[in-house]
C-alpha cells in the first residue's frame, strides 16, 4: 500500500517509460498554459499597479511594488515561454514549478496582507484552481500546498480578527486538501489520456491497434474503431446495454450509434448527444483536433464522457476518416465537481448559502421575473451577546438562526448569510402582505424556541425588512437591497422581534 501511494505520488502510477513517452505532450500542454495564465496575470497585476498610481489611494499605494513585482515575473514568464517554445522540456517544466506556487504566493499576499480583516477568498479559490493548471507530479504538489499551509497557518493567528481565526484555519485545511486530491487526480487523468492518445497515434493497422487498445481500454465503458467513409466499425470493448440495442455489430455506425445512444441516454441529454456524434458533421469538427468529447447522463452508467479520437496525424487541411469512439463513466468527477461548487457557494459557520453565491441566486430570480418576498433581517443586541457572552456564544447564535431558516423555509427558497448577524432570505411565490405576514410569523415562532444549554436566560429577537418581487421593470437587486435595509432599520426601533414591509410612498 505505501509503495503504490508513493509511485503514485512520484509518477501518477506511471512507469519512467510513459512518462518518457508522453513528455512533448505534457510539455505542449503546459507551453500552452503558461502563455494563457501568464498573459493573464500580467494584464491583471499590471492593471491594478496602474489603478494604483491613477487614483493615488495611499493604502493601493503602499501595495503597488509587490503588485509591480508579481506583474515583472508574469511578463519575465510569458517572455521565456515565447522565447524557448513548447519543445524545452526543462525550462518549461522550471517555469511551471515556478508559476504555481507565485500563485498560492498572490493567495497568501492577498489573505495575509491586502485583505486580512476578511475571509482569505483569494488564497481558498488558488488552492483549488492552481493544482488544474499545469500537468506536473502529485508530489511537486503536495509539497507546494503544505508549504502555503504552514505559512498560512503560522501568521493567520497574528493577523486574522480572533473571531474568524479558526474558520479560516478550517477552510485552509479542507479547500488545500480539496485542491491536492483533485490536482492529483486531474494529473493522472491527464498522463493517461495524453499515454492513449499517443499510443493511438502510432499504430497502423487494425490488428496493431486492437491489440494494444484492449489493454488500456478498462478505463472505458465501451470503444470502438469507426472508418467514417464506409460507415463500418469494430469493437474494441462494449457492453450489453450497447450490444442489445443494435442491429449490427459492424456496419451502418451512423444507424447503430444513434440506437444505441438513444437507448442508454437519459432523455434531457438526448438530443445533445446525438447532435455529437452525428457522422455527417463529425469530419468537419474533428478537423486539425485529436479528440473532442460531450459529457452527459447515462441510463445505466451515470454521468459519462463520450470521446472521438482522430487517427494518424491531425491537419487542419485533412478531414480524419478513422476515429475511436469511447464512453468513460465520470460519476466520481462529478461528485467531486459538485462537491466543490456546493463548498465554494456555502457559508462555512452556518451552512446557508454565503453572501456571493446567494445574492448571483437573487439577481437571476430577478431576471427571471419571479414573484416572491425578498427579506432582510440582523439578531438584536448582537453586540452585546458578544461582548457579555463571549464570542463563541455570539456563533451558536449566529448558527442557531441559521437553524431556525432552515427549519421554517422551503429547499427551493433562498436562504444566505450576509456576513456576522446579517441574513437574507427570498421565498418564492409569496405577493402579498398577507402570505408574507404568514411565512414570517412561522419564522419568528422558530426563533421564539431557540434555547441554549449554556445561557438559559438568553432569548434572541431580530428586527426585519420585506419587500415583495412581482416583476417591476427597471429594478435591480441594488434598489430592492434598499428598500429591504431600509425597513430593517425602522424594524430596529421596535422593542422585541419586530418586521417592515416595503411601501411606496
Amino acid at each position: 500500500m505505501i509503495k503504490y501511494i508513493i509511485d503514485y505520488l512520484i509518477r501518477a502510477s506511471l512507469t519512467n517509460s510513459d512518462l518518457y513517452t508522453i513528455r512533448d505532450k505534457e510539455t505542449n500542454h503546459n507551453h500552452r498554459a503558461l502563455l494563457v495564465y501568464s498573459a493573464i496575470s500580467t494584464f491583471f497585476f499590471s492593471f491594478t499597479c496602474i489603478a494604483a498610481f491613477a487614483t493615488r489611494l495611499p493604502a493601493m499605494l503602499e501595495k503597488a511594488p509587490i503588485y509591480a513585482g508579481f506583474a515583472m515575473f508574469s511578463i519575465v514568464s510569458l517572455a521565456i515561454a515565447f522565447a524557448v517554445g513548447k519543445k524545452n522540456h526543462t525550462v518549461v517544466g522550471i517555469l511551471c514549478h515556478i508559476f504555481y506556487p507565485m500563485l498560492l504566493c498572490f493567495g497568501l499576499f492577498s489573505s495575509l496582507v491586502i485583505s486580512c480583516d476578511e475571509p482569505s477568498t483569494s488564497l481558498l479559490a488558488m488552492y483549488v484552481v492552481s493544482p488544474l493548471l499545469f500537468v506536473m507530479r502529485p508530489i511537486h504538489i503536495v509539497i507546494i500546498t503544505i508549504i502555503a499551509d504552514f505559512i498560512f497557518l503560522y501568521y493567520c493567528g497574528s493577523v486574522k480578527p480572533a473571531e474568524i481565526v479558526g474558520t479560516e484555519i478550517v477552510n485552509c485545511i479542507v479547500y488545500s486538501g480539496i485542491g491536492m486530491i483533485v490536482g492529483i487526480f486531474n494529473v493522472r487523468d491527464k498522463c493517461q489520456r495524453m499515454l492513449f492518445e499517443n499510443r493511438v497515434s502510432q499504430f497502423s493497422t487494425k490488428d496493431q491497434l486492437t491489440h494494444n487498445l484492449r489493454s488500456i481500454s478498462d478505463i472505458y465503458v465501451s470503444m470502438h474503431q469507426i472508418n467514417l467513409d464506409s460507415d463500418t466499425f469494430f469493437s474494441i470493448r462494449t457492453n450489453n446495454f450497447i450490444d442489445s440495442s443494435v442491429d449490427s455489430f459492424n456496419e451502418n455506425f451512423s444507424r447503430q450509434i444513434t440506437l444505441a445512444m438513444t437507448a442508454t441516454t437519459a432523455p434531457e441529454y438526448l438530443d445533445r448527444i446525438l447532435d455529437f456524434v452525428n457522422t455527417k458533421t463529425l469530419p468537419d469538427r474533428l478537423r486539425g483536433k485529436r479528440t473532442i468529447t460531450q459529457e452527459f447522463m447515462g441510463k445505466n452508467f451515470g454521468w459519462c464522457r463520450a470521446r472521438f479520437i482522430a487517427i494518424g496525424p491531425v491537419n487542419t487541411e485533412v478531414k480524419p476518416n478513422q476515429v475511436i469512439y469511447a464512453v468513460e463513466n465520470i460519476s466520481e468527477q462529478k461528485k467531486i465537481e459538485t462537491t466543490l461548487i456546493a463548498k465554494a457557494e456555502t457559508d462555512a459557520m452556518t451552512g446557508l448559502l454565503n453572501r456571493q453565491a446567494g445574492i448571483d441566486k437573487i439577481k437571476t430570480a430577478i431576471n427571471e421575473n419571479r414573484i416572491g418576498m425578498l427579506a432582510l433581517f440582523d439578531v438584536d443586541k448582537f453586540k452585546h451577546i458578544n461582548d457579555n457572552y463571549g464570542h463563541q456564544m455570539g456563533d451558536e447564535v449566529i448558527i442557531a438562526v441559521a437553524n431556525a431558516m432552515k427549519e421554517t423555509f422551503r429547499e427551493e427558497d433562498i436562504l444566505l448569510r450576509l456576513g456576522g448577524d446579517e441574513y437574507i432570505f427570498f421565498v418564492s411565490g409569496v405577493s402579498n402582505e398577507e402570505q408574507g405576514i404568514q411565512i414570517i410569523s412561522r419564522f419568528f415562532e422558530s426563533i421564539s424556541r431557540i434555547t441554549f444549554e449554556k445561557v438559559n436566560n438568553l432569548n434572541i429577537s431580530v428586527s426585519l425588512g420585506a419587500t415583495f418581487l412581482n416583476g417591476e421593470e427597471g429594478i435591480d437587486f441594488e434598489e430592492y437591497y434598499r428598500r429591504i435595509d431600509n425597513c430593517t432599520y425602522r424594524s430596529k426601533k421596535i422593542e422585541g422581534k419586530a418586521f417592515t414591509f416595503w411601501r411606496d410612498e
